[in-house]
């Protein structure tokens, strides 16, 4: 009962800690000079505010490496960072320190093996059913196309797109369906955002060219849908996401072209020419404080550890200590390599299939 009492308190802990650890990362975006432009219906722009502050689903397309930093910086936005959740690959929970935070907060690690997953996301779903109960946000992120964009996926996709007689794509990748299927049917959800991202300069960004200081200019195409008018049959929902990803690839062919997305079929399947409204995303105040009071109490830690260790003494346990560290850099490095930069496997694109 003690436990069962202490949920919603350890929901708002969890969220604080994952915001702390999180939002410092955002100043990469002022430090660089970067820009992050958001779009929405003018109708519907009001709707901001709810970004991270209901249940709700987070639909995305996925062109490189920064996307999942924009959308968490897009939660901040609306307020509400620490209801952020995501989809993503087991792996990551392999990440020192952060992987701890995603496993603790509630994030769905996959192994993208349908029979195995489904298990995984149906607990995932239930730990939401909590939230809405308790009267916790939660934003559950997820990137239908399942990899990044490249040369090489967009060729398999617009293959697996004729075999399946159905509009070959040109800026994006075929959605897999069952994931975001499973999502609507299994959340309770309030709303669902259609995020389509593409970076006007900079589209080889990543978080190593953000520290370099080297900028990036990201634009996003924001869309709001009522989750009732979502449709719940697996087919439908199929054909319903088939379509919001051709409405998102006539969005992304304007603005390579023009720069702007006015004048492109918009998601509701109306002209979105005139009815957009744009604004600058900017950080909030307190992501300068949040990344200096980081840094200012890493490095209170670190040099209280070296001074105790030389006052008495323990040269070699401050050394290991050291050691340790690298290390566990070092195996970052490799993780993030493996899983985030590295090109998957083109039998992933055969795996559509069974989507």
């Amino acid at each position: 009962m003690f436990v069962a009492g202490m949920k919603k308190e350890y929901y708002y802990i969890s969220q604080q800690i994952y915001a702390l650890t999180h939002r410092p990362l955002f100043y990469l975006f002022e430090y660089s000079g970067s820009k992050v432009i958001l779009h929405m219906p003018r109708e519907k722009a009001e709707m901001k505010s709810r970004l991270g502050t209901d249940q709700s689903l987070l639909l995305c397309n996925h062109r490189g490496n920064v996307d999942w930093l924009v959308g968490i910086f897009l939660s901040d936005f609306g307020g509400g960072i620490g209801s952020c959740k995501a989809m993503l690959k087991r792996e990551l929970l392999a990440v020192p320190f952060i992987g701890f935070i995603w496993w603790a907060c509630d994030f769905i690690a996959l192994r993208r093996n349908w029979s195995s997953d489904a298990k995984t996301l149906e607990q995932g779903y239930k730990q939401q059913h909590i939230h809405k109960e308790l009267g916790v946000p939660y934003t559950l992120c997820i990137f239908p196309e399942g990899t990044r964009m490249t040369p090489k996926k967009l060729e398999d996709s617009q293959a697996f797109a004729k075999q399946r007689g159905i509009r070959e794509p040109t800026n994006v990748l075929c959605p897999r369906t069952k994931g975001v299927w499973s999502a609507v049917n299994g959340l309770q959800l309030d709303v669902i955002f259609d995020a389509t991202v593409v970076a006007k300069t900079g589209a080889e960004a990543n978080v190593i060219t953000l520290a370099q200081g080297k900028p990036v200019e990201m634009h996003i195409h924001l869309d709001v849908i009522p989750a009732g008018e979502v449709p719940r049959g697996e087919e439908e929902i199929g054909k319903w996401l088939f379509q919001r990803w051709e409405a998102k690839d006539k969005l992304l062919t304007t603005f390579l072209k023009e720069g702007t997305f006015e004048g492109s079929s918009a998601t509701d399947g109306g002209s979105s020419k005139g009815q957009l409204v744009v604004r600058e995303v900017c950080a909030r105040d307190s992501v300068y404080h949040a990344m200096l009071a980081t840094v200012l109490w890493w490095w209170t830690c670190v040099a209280s550890f070296a001074y105790w260790c030389v006052h008495n003494g323990r040269m070699r346990l401050m050394f290991g200590v050291g050691f340790g560290f690298l290390v566990v850099v070092g195996l970052l490095g490799v993780v993030l390599y493996l899983v985030h930069f590295k090109k998957s496997d083109p039998k992933d694109a055969k795996k559509k299939k069974q989507h």
